[in-house]
Parts: structure tokens; sequence; C-alpha cells
């Protein structure tokens, strides 16, 4: 009974209070990884699909939000090698394109040296250090596209190409290629007026 009514009587606080809409700031880290099965004998072009679906889920922004900025923070190729495997390293290129208009393709980076593990139960990452501005901005509007539903674009893909060095060795692999990525935004979130002042809510 005593519990009943503290709660009652909370309720009745809150009531007496009122709510406001504010304004908030924050950054967020998230990331977009797909694997790609490579199995063959020298040079292979292989693409994956990061559908909008997957980056509004991995994004999880709040129903009432704003982006101010993405930014790609790094982009990681990570190797695990399968049975039948004889390449000991790889070149690779990477470029991502809107679905349905791989002509528009943009290079994220290009000949980049991949060595590979000696054993299959070991797991290679290689965070790339030169990357191409042109296909980053291509993926940074195309997340930023997604997460404010612009445009009737419903993916992108991740493609990744080369050969074994030297060339024309059996590949037998999982490549993965991942994208580490943050995004600043503002949120509306309702809160008590008398236990927070901050900024009026400014999202439609």
């Amino acid at each position: 009974m005593k519990r009943k009514m503290i709660l009652i009587l909370l309720s009745a606080l809150i009531l007496m209070m009122g709510c406001t809409s504010q304004l908030f700031h924050t950054v967020a880290t998230f990331n977009l990884t797909r694997v790609i099965p490579v199995d063959q004998t020298g040079y292979f072009r292989k693409a994956a699909l990061i559908a909008k679906d997957d980056v509004l889920a991995a994004l999880g922004l709040p129903e009432k939000s704003r982006i101010k900025k993405i930014n790609i923070e790094t982009l990681t190729v990570s190797v695990t090698k399968r049975s039948g495997n004889t390449a000991t390293a790889l070149k690779v290129s990477g470029t991502v394109y809107e679905a349905g208009n791989p002509a528009a393709k943009e290079f994220m980076f290009k000949d980049y040296p991949v060595p590979l593990p000696t054993t299959s139960s070991e797991l290679a990452n290689y965070g790339i250090t030169m990357l191409i501005e042109k296909g980053i901005n291509k993926l940074k509007q195309n997340i930023q596209n997604f997460a404010t539903k612009l445009g009737q674009i419903q993916g992108v893909y991740y493609e990744i190409e080369g050969d074994t060095n030297p060339a024309g060795q059996k590949i037998a692999l999982d490549i993965a290629l991942t994208v580490n990525a943050s995004i600043e935004y503002d949120y509306c979130a309702d809160v008590l007026s008398e236990l927070f002042s901050g900024e009026k809510c400014d999202i439609e």
C-alpha cells in the first residue's frame, strides 16, 4: 500500500512539473561489415550488398534526429584462409557503387598489398591507410541519404577485386571488408521541465 502511494505521489509530481522536448547533441560509432568468399585461381572480382535497412539498423537513430556529420574513421580488410588455398599474398582494390548502377563505381582503395596468414585458423587484419577520397565521399553520402531517407536507392555494394602476388595462384579465402564510422547528430527527448534546462527542440 505504501509503495502504491509513493507511485501515485510521484506521478502527481511529474504531472505538476510538466514535460518539455529538449535538444541533445551526441556522437555514436557504427560499423558495416561484409564477408566475401573467394574460391578460384588468379584474378577475382566479387561484390556484397549493404542494404539500406542494414545501414539504418546499424545507425539506430532516434525518431526525432538530425544528422550533422558522418566520418569514415577506418577501413579494414580481414582475411581468413580456407582449405586449398596456395596464395601467399594478394594485391586488392575496393570500390563502392549504388545498387543498380555499377558503372558509377568509385575506388575507396587501390592495389593494396595483403600478406596472407600462414595457417587456416589465423585471422589477418589490415587497416588500409591510403584511402581514396572520391570513393569514401560516395560511401558517406549514401549513408547520409539512407539515414535522412533521401532518394530511392536501396543499398550500396562493396566490391573487392585483385589477384595473388605473384599472380595466378589458387585462392580459397574469406575476405571481410569493414567500414568503421562515426556519426554526429542532434535528437529530441521529452524531459521534466523543472529538472532540465537546455535547448528547446527545433527538429520537426
